[in-house]
Parts: structure tokens; C-alpha cells; sequence
């Protein structure tokens, strides 16, 4: 990589972690193993483990908003990665995701998913939902309960063509 001057094929990756790198990424970091300490890594690249943990929380991001559209019977063939851009019927869905959401589930973790939501759907969707997406791979949806009936309600009454 040009930009990092003195650095040849072979030497140490230039932030100081320690791991010898054949290439270096585009921020200048040995490419895939920065801060890797089973490679023999003096210490962890926070700068690292935050860039690849971030695209790891896209990736969940986008999967939820597939499986949300498929649910509203919206056709996507690519998830926005940006689920500020995405609106689904008249609801609005934030992802969590990451090890820490069990110990986050507490009320001002929640309290502050929920006003993130609120505030991201208030005059483009009328709903909001948060789904926590848990180490395990399971999933668990956190709404106002009361919209969450009406909308229930509204989209019986329509299946069922208003008839009882």
C-alpha cells in the first residue's frame, strides 16, 4: 500500500499489533488478521474489531428487513443495509443485534431502542418495532402493544371483507 510509508510485504502491520501481513487493507491494516491473537497479535485492533463487528450488525440488519418484507408481502430482492430507508406498509423496524442485547435488555437499553424507533417512523410510518436479533440466531420483536392490536385488528377485519 502506498500511504504507509517504510512498510514492505512482510513486515508488521503498521498500527503495532503485531501480526505480519503479506498486503495491507485500505485503512492500512494487515488485510483480514489485524489484532488477531491466535496469529500472535501483541494486542487487539479496536479500530479492527469495531469496522468488522459494524458490517456483522448490517448483515443482521438486512436480513431482518428481508424477512420483514416478505412478511408485509413487499418484494425486495435486495434489503436496504440502511433500515432508515426502509418502510414497510405502515411500520418501521430497528435491528439490534451483537452479544451484549441479553445483557441490554434492561429498561434503558429498551427505552432508548424505543425512542430511536419512535423517532425514526414519526410522520413517514405510523408504527415502529425493534427486533432484537440474540447471539443464538433467534429473534424477538418489541412494539407498542396497543398499535400492534389495531393493526392486527384493521388487517383482519380486511381479510376477512368486513363480514362476521
Amino acid at each position: 500500500m502506498e500511504g504507509v510509508a517504510g512498510w514492505s510485504p512482510g513486515d508488521a502491520c503498521p498500527c503495532g499489533c503485531g501480526v505480519v501481513a503479506l498486503k495491507l487493507n485500505r485503512f492500512g491494516h494487515a488485510a483480514r488478521t489485524c489484532g488477531d491473537r491466535t496469529l500472535g497479535a501483541a494486542r487487539i485492533c479496536r479500530e479492527c474489531i469495531g469496522r468488522n463487528a459494524n458490517s456483522r450488525g448490517h448483515r443482521k440488519q438486512g436480513k431482518v428487513l428481508k424477512d420483514a418484507a416478505v412478511a408485509h408481502g413487499v418484494r425486495m430482492d435486495r434489503a436496504p443495509s440502511n433500515e432508515e430507508g426502509a418502510r414497510f406498509v405502515t411500520w418501521h423496524y430497528e435491528a439490534k443485534s451483537g452479544a451484549q442485547v441479553p445483557l441490554a435488555l434492561s429498561g434503558a437499553f429498551m427505552r432508548h431502542a424505543e425512542v430511536q424507533a419512535s423517532n425514526a417512523a414519526e410522520g413517514v410510518a405510523n408504527h415502529w418495532a425493534v427486533v432484537f436479533v440474540l447471539p443464538d440466531g433467534r429473534r424477538r420483536l418489541w412494539a407498542d402493544f396497543d398499535e400492534f392490536l389495531k393493526y392486527v385488528a384493521r388487517n383482519s377485519e380486511a381479510d376477512s371483507g368486513g363480514t362476521s
